[in-house]
This record gives C-alpha cells, sequence and structure tokens, in this order.
C-alpha cells in the first residue's frame, strides 16, 4: 500500500506540473453547490494553494505510519476497534500494527487520488466557460466518499474483528 500512496503522490505531482503548464491567468478556487464557480482567484493563488495542500497531505500520511511503527498499538492516542485483544499476544500486536499501516497507505493514496482529480477538474473549469465541476466532477468526489465510507465501515465492523481459535 505504501507503494500505491507513493504512486499517487507522483500522479498529484503530474497533475500540478499540468496546472502549471495550462492554468489562465483568472482560475476558479471554489464551486458552489451546482458545481459553478463562485469563488475565482489568480493563477499563482491556484499553484500555491495546490502545492501547499499536496506537500501537507504528503507529509500527513508520510507522518502518520511512521508514528504508529514508532509507537505502536498499545498508544493512549491510537483508538483501535478490540483493541485489547489485538494488545494479548506480541503476534497480534504486529498484525494490528501491520494492517493499520496498510490502512493508513490506502486511506493516504485515496486523499491524494481525489486532490489529483480536484486539480485537474479546475485545471479544465479555468478552460470553460461557465467554469463547471460537470457531472464528471460530482461523479469523482461521490466515488471517493464511497469508496471512503466502505473501507472505513470495513474496518470498523470487519478488519479487526477478533478472529476465533487465535
Amino acid at each position: 500500500m505504501r507503494l500505491l500512496f507513493r504512486l499517487m503522490v507522483a500522479v498529484y505531482a503530474g497533475a500540478w506540473v499540468v496546472a502549471v503548464v495550462r492554468l489562465p491567468a483568472e482560475v476558479p478556487l471554489h464551486f458552489g453547490a451546482t458545481g459553478v464557480a463562485d469563488r475565482w482567484g489568480s493563477r499563482t493563488e491556484a499553484l500555491v494553494f495546490f502545492g501547499v495542500l499536496g506537500v501537507g497531505m504528503t507529509a500527513l500520511f508520510e507522518y502518520l505510519p511512521r508514528r504508529v511503527s514508532r509507537t505502536g498499538i498499545a498508544s493512549g492516542w491510537l483508538n483501535l476497534p478490540y483493541k485489547q485483544w489485538w494488545l494479548t499476544t506480541p503476534e497480534r500486536a504486529r498484525e494490528a500494527t501491520r494492517r493499520l499501516l496498510d490502512d493508513l497507505w490506502l486511506i493516504g493514496a485515496l486523499v491524494m487520488a481525489l486532490l489529483s482529480a480536484v486539480l485537474l477538474l479546475t485545471v479544465r473549469a479555468a478552460e470553460a466557460r461557465p467554469a463547471e465541476l460537470g457531472a464528471s466532477g460530482w461523479s469523482v468526489i461521490g466515488v471517493f466518499l464511497a469508496l471512503l465510507l466502505g473501507w472505513t465501515v470495513w474496518m470498523t465492523t470487519g478488519r479487526y474483528r477478533p478472529e476465533e481459535g487465535r
């Protein structure tokens, strides 16, 4: 999953380069509920915003797995379903840590994929009149939310459920 996350970071960097090349002087920076741009800004503002956002999210999702690896799942700051069961043996603790790290990398990859799509949708909207997200914009957001919600439900209801006989 770490490789997938890093691949999505590279995709985001590529999308940012596309934005550098293609964004016009005036860029839509916010879209209302109808998907039509309702706030505009400069090209520089957009590039700085998306650059800082990408670096910030990359740093966050690089930091969290390192923190989990360093502190372990017994840490008080970490909430895990059935935590006590996972802590009863070193083997269980290692397996829970492995699963949690995979989950963090996957969620990070999903976030970077969403940000890449939003950046490219912004480039497309900046080139169109009227500037709007269109159906593809809402589809991207819907797919992201469905995947994230599905994964989160699975993590909290099944992925960490104690295994009989272990």
